[in-house]
């Protein structure tokens, strides 16, 4: 019973995710990106099977800032 609730709630949450009127991205730890809806693929020109496994920041975050970028993911990870 209760792994049928948490399918429900999955099945849930990514029908909202895939209605969404804003780009939902989710990335791991290691940046790379594991959820790009298709208001994401609309906003940024990537496709779902594009950007799925890519680094988040080779795909959204210009050349001139992807340093601050890592150096921001890494004190997030650190300190949460």
């Amino acid at each position: 019973m209760a792994q049928e609730a948490l399918s429900e709630s999955e099945q849930l949450a990514r029908g909202i995710v895939n209605t969404a009127l804003d780009a939902f991205i989710q990335m791991d730890e290691h940046g790379s990106v594991t959820e790009w809806n298709s208001q994401a693929e609309n906003i940024f020109g990537w496709t779902h099977a594009e950007a799925i496994g890519a680094k988040l920041s080779d795909l959204i975050i210009p050349y001139v800032h992807r340093d601050a970028h890592t150096a921001g993911l890494g004190r997030f990870l650190r300190s949460g």
